[in-house]
């Protein structure tokens, strides 16, 4: 397997946005938990708190902005990772394109050889590496907007 195929088939998210993703998937699953569940805690006794009927909905609104910090900072981190994971493929397909031009000029190259790319390591390797991306990225993305849209539909 080339340096190539092995970028692709690579985890492309970081340690960081591993913990972002993993944050992002516990908050909205409790989210939906709480929603769904009707599973609004109204006591905390061990620390001797009492949560008011009036101020329960206070707990799934808080914890949709949290959602929603992680939505944003989990696709911000996602592009930059995405991005650095493609240009590495890409160097690694053509490191003597990339010693001797610009990084624009460098891009171009790779966008007029794009089918070269593909003919040469066959579509499956894209297609193991889009189905994995597929678990990694867009379905915690999709279980995030969910449970938002599940919280503003209540």
């Amino acid at each position: 397997m080339s340096d190539y195929q092995e970028i692709f088939l690579d985890s492309p998210l970081s340690e960081l946005t591993r913990k972002v993703r993993r944050n992002l998937l516990i908050f909205s699953t409790s989210l939906f938990m709480i929603l769904k569940g009707d599973l609004v805690p109204t006591s905390v006794t061990p620390l001797g708190i009492t949560i008011s009927e009036e101020k329960l909905n206070i707990i799934p609104n808080f914890i949709g902005l949290i959602v929603i910090y992680y939505l944003v900072k989990f696709f911000l981190y996602m592009q930059v990772d995405g991005k650095l994971a493609v240009y590495k493929a890409h160097k690694a397909e053509f490191p003597d394109a990339r010693a001797s031009m610009g990084y624009k000029d460098f891009m171009k190259h790779v966008k007029n050889n794009h089918s070269s790319i593909t003919h040469r390591h066959g579509l499956s390797f894209l297609f193991w590496s889009l189905a994995r991306n597929t678990l990694d990225i867009f379905f915690p993305l999709a279980i995030g907007c969910f449970s938002i849209f599940f919280l503003w539909s209540q």
